[in-house]
């Protein structure tokens, strides 16, 4: 096998995280939304303090069977990654080498994905109880507070009663990735901002969670590299991967490129761009959302 087709498995991989997350996110917000709506109320509003204390175990139940379930079987699937990793290295480490990078580094690195996503899980479940309470201590109305929840974990992407706010939803989904329609996913996502208003869109589950499950899997699998070539002397690298409407400059100009290990740290050091990412290069390779790898060039 080519490191094409670990390539090709890497964005396959990425788009079934991403279709999954949706669905999780869409499922606690589901959850999470009929949890508030059915706290007891006076004419319309929250007004049950002990009641929006105890609703924490609920949604903290929700969570977990929604968002915390979901991340897991992603994390599961990095095993995909790591397979055809592997065959591609298949005439260079021994079986006996791979079974001690799936039993140590491979196994910490998937540990490491799930303490992450429980961490974000964990901030959220924190600010939608928060949130719960104190829309109960002031008297807010059910329903401001079930639209409330609902934003912050899917931000303008909530499901909504708005034909109009859920058709545009639809819309960015089906062709965000599309560079023909780049304008008009653009509008559709002002004209939800507006719709909604920008203090409802600043920060919520969703926006973090889809960057984390992307760069996730792809700086376990750069890792995972590292780790399978550590003992080769590798002295070059191609940075190859797929591009997209919004790729970096640094990718595109990068992409194909044959360099050594030196010129990559020089021109890495020596370069900012925005998005670009702390750490190592050959981990963190464009930045967030970047859908490139360095690849080890085995020809030598």
């Amino acid at each position: 096998m080519s490191q094409d087709a670990h390539i090709d498995n890497l964005d396959r991989l990425a788009d079934l995280h991403s279709q999954l997350i949706d669905q999780g996110l869409l499922s606690l917000e589901e959850a999470v939304a009929s949890i508030v709506a059915n706290l007891p109320t006076k004419d319309g509003k929250l007004f049950d303090l002990n009641a929006a204390i105890l609703a924490r175990q609920a949604l903290q139940r929700a969570m977990s069977e929604n968002f915390t379930s979901t991340t897991q079987d992603i994390v599961k699937s990095y095993d995909d990654a790591v397979g055809t990793l592997a065959v591609v290295y298949a005439g260079f480490i021994t079986a006996r080498k791979l079974a001690a990078i799936r039993k140590g580094p491979i196994t910490e690195l998937k540990r490491m994905a799930n303490k992450g996503f429980d961490e974000l899980g964990s901030a959220q479940l924190e600010t939608i109880s928060k949130e719960v309470y104190q829309s109960t201590l002031t008297g807010r109305s059910v329903t401001e507070a079930t639209q409330s929840v609902r934003h912050a974990i899917n931000g303008v992407y909530i499901q909504s009663n708005n034909d109009e706010a859920q058709a545009l939803v639809e819309f960015i989904e089906k062709n965000k990735d599309d560079a023909a329609k780049l304008k008009d996913v653009d509008k559709a996502v002002d004209a939800l901002k507006a719709t909604y208003s920008k203090d409802r869109v600043s920060d919520n589950l969703r926006r973090h969670a889809k960057t984390h499950t992307h760069d996730s899997l792809m700086q376990f699998s750069a890792t995972a590299n590292m780790a399978m070539v550590a003992d080769l002397g590798i002295k070059k690298w191609r940075y190859d991967g797929s591009l997209v409407r919004d790729s970096r400059d640094w990718c595109v100009s990068h992409r194909g490129r044959v360099m050594t290990t030196e010129q990559i740290r020089e021109e890495w050091a020596g370069s900012s761009w925005q998005g670009k990412a702390g750490g190592d290069p050959f981990i963190v390779r464009g930045g967030y959302n970047c859908r490139h790898q360095w690849e080890a060039v085995l020809d030598d």
